[in-house]
């Protein structure tokens, strides 16, 4: 079957190119900046933009792809259209900006030139692509003026961004906003960002911990995001990805808060089950490490633009008893001792050459990781993007070695469950049946998996 996307003529005239390492013209904003020149910046202002250049630079190596499946067909047709109006908005700033490798520079686009280029980042695909293949093909396809793009293949969009320029909180604030559009909702610009958030965010971090302990407590339990060149990415391609979703509905989610109790959460019992389900279906001997991202916007007092997330590690898959009281006291005590280690690292901006060597190592010895994101949505989706009513969405991320990932995204009541393999290292095809009985242990009752796309625990 031919992976070859194509262009739909309805959407744009102009061809795209899609190359992640052709350098966009550097144009002015819309603001008065001209490319990554800046005039009467204060020293700490110069600091701030190197600390949060450098975490950018550091994610370039990650992107993200949300496949919505079963969309509404009207919906489908007003996505360029909401794409456009998203980017061509002044608010929108953080679509507009560019990240050039060789130079080490940003640029930007200015509100005529994005919007000049946006329906040309839609594209379409063969309908009949299983999701492993339009995932593969959406990451090949790489990225080119706008670090955001998207593919309509059938009635499922896929929507990818680029880790450089939106973490999770960001991608999700994009993706609710263009859905709403497509459905012909208001619009509801992004929120503005605070101003220093480093700097925020370590004098807010810094009050329950010594400096000594916060930077120790980081050295053991932060895993630097690996920004080396990707040496298995054309053997990732060659195979399968393994992908595949479950909704945890309404009638689950309150039976497992029925079943959890002062010392524990929904979410510390759901990574729990998630965690005992990855350790039963890994087929390897060793002991992968188990990681969460820790947002440190609440450090920050706001909304933040750029990476300010660190990738935290709770314990082994194998050696770590996976309890959910045990599981929410790590989270807890990730968001306190790695907050502040991570603020001090940041702060030490110019040991930028120290962590590009460190990634080098890294890259050689690439290490299996077990990823678990537990994310909420700022609002319920309208119930008229989806034929079904219902959210369906599988997920995956791209970094520079593979890894076994799930997601856990609370929409509503409800929470979905999306799986991602790019291992082999796991028996996959039985990971929602696994689960499914996990959390039936956890809340008292067995279940036996149906065909159907709701995992019925608790049945």
């Amino acid at each position: 079957m031919s992976l070859a996307a194509q262009r739909d003529p309805s959407h744009s005239k102009e061809i795209p190119r899609f190359c992640s390492s052709m350098p966009a013209p550097e144009s002015a904003d819309d603001e008065g900046n001209h490319g990554s020149r800046r005039s009467g910046c204060a020293p700490s202002r110069d600091r701030e933009e190197a600390t949060m250049r450098l975490r950018d630079e550091n994610a370039s190596a990650y992107s993200s792809i949300f496949i919505l499946r079963e969309l509404a067909p009207e919906v489908l047709a007003r996505v360029p259209d909401a794409l456009h109006r998203i980017v061509t908005s002044r608010d929108a700033k953080v679509l507009r900006r560019r990240w050039h490798e060789s130079p080490g520079r940003r640029s930007h686009l200015s509100i005529r030139e994005a919007g000049a280029v946006a329906r040309a980042h839609v594209l379409t695909a063969c309908p009949s692509m299983s999701d492993s293949e339009l995932f593969g093909l959406h990451h090949r396809l790489g990225f080119d003026r706008l670090p955001v793009s998207l593919v309509i293949a059938g009635d499922r969009l896929s929507i990818k961004s680029w880790h450089l320029e939106l973490d999770g909180e960001a991608n999700l604030a994009f993706m609710h906003r263009l859905v709403d559009l497509a459905c012909g909702l208001p619009d509801t610009p992004f929120p503005r960002a605070v101003r220093l958030p480093v700097l925020r965010g370590a004098v807010r971090a810094s009050a329950p911990l010594a400096v000594k302990e916060a930077l120790a407590y980081r050295r053991d339990h932060v895993t630097p995001m690996q920004s080396a060149p990707e040496p298995t990415d054309a053997q990732r391609l060659r195979e399968a990805v393994h992908l595949d979703s479950a909704e945890l509905d309404e009638r689950v989610i309150a039976a497992v808060r029925r079943a959890t109790d002062e010392r524990t959460t929904v979410n510390s019992a759901l990574i729990a089950a998630v965690a005992e389900t990855a350790a039963e279906i890994h087929r390897g001997q060793g002991d992968p490490v188990v990681s969460v991202p820790v947002h440190l916007g609440k450090w920050a007092g706001g909304p933040v633009v750029g990476n300010f997330i660190l990738n935290h590690r709770l314990g082994g898959l194998r050696s770590t008893r996976w309890h959910p009281c045990g599981v929410r006291d790590l989270l807890a005590e990730a968001q306190t001792r790695a907050g502040f280690g991570g603020f001090l690292w940041d702060l030490q901006w110019p040991l930028k050459a120290r962590i590009r060597r460190r990634s080098a190592v890294a890259a050689a010895q690439p290490e299996l990781t077990v990823q678990i994101s537990a994310i909420r949505s700022p609002r319920p989706f309208p119930t008229q993007a989806w034929v079904s009513g219902r959210p369906n969405v599988v997920f995956g991320s791209i970094g520079p070695y593979p890894a076994f990932f799930t997601l856990l995204w609370r929409v509503g009541d409800a929470v979905v469950v999306a799986v991602e393999d790019e291992t082999h290292a796991f028996d996959s095809s039985q990971y929602m049946s696994v689960l499914s009985r996990k959390l039936g242990d956890l809340i008292g009752v067995r279940a036996e998996p149906s065909p159907s796309r709701a995992l019925p625990v608790g049945a």
